[in-house]
This record gives C-alpha cells, structure tokens and sequence, in this order.
C-alpha cells in the first residue's frame, strides 16, 4: 500500500482535527478519514478504481468540512518534491 496523498485542516488536537489519506493498493485506490485526531473515528470507502474518482472523492470529504474546522493542507506537497512536470489534475479535470 502506497500513500499518495495526505490532507490535515490544520487544527493539531482536539475533537475538530480533521486527516484524511489517498492511497494506492495494486490498481485500486482507497480513501480513508479520521476526525479528532489520534483516537477518533475513523472511516474507510471501498476502493476506487480510477484515481480521479478518489481524488474527487477526497475533495468532497474537504468541501463538506465546515470552514471553522481550518485551511486543509496536501501534507505530501509540503514535504515532498513536486513530479516531473509538477502537479497536475487528469485531462479534462483542471
């Protein structure tokens, strides 16, 4: 299982932290969440198949999140170097 990405709204602790993971496992791609950090709940879909689907999953999962729950960071884009290329959405998603 890879992780390919990983999101955080910034809040370090307490019932508002909010952490969600993009990973790869073969050609499937699975999304999990957690709220109220280490601990809380946690939950998992099944595995998408396409890539963007999960992603567009992901964005969902953010986009539903109320504003005074933070600024959601790409936790991975901040540590890691940026692809060949840079970061791009698939053709037709930009």
């Amino acid at each position: 299982m890879d992780l390919v990405g990983r999101w955080w709204n910034e809040i370090s602790r307490g019932p508002e932290r909010r952490d969600i993971w993009l990973h790869q496992v073969d050609d499937r791609w699975l999304v999990r969440a957690r709220d109220g950090g280490p601990g809380g709940r946690e939950l998992t879909w099944p595995a998408f198949r396409d890539e963007w689907v999960a992603r567009a999953w992901v964005d969902r999962l953010i986009a539903a999140s109320p504003p005074s729950e933070g600024r959601w960071r790409d936790v991975l884009k901040l540590v890691r170097k940026p692809p060949a290329g840079g970061w791009h959405a698939p053709a037709g998603m930009d």
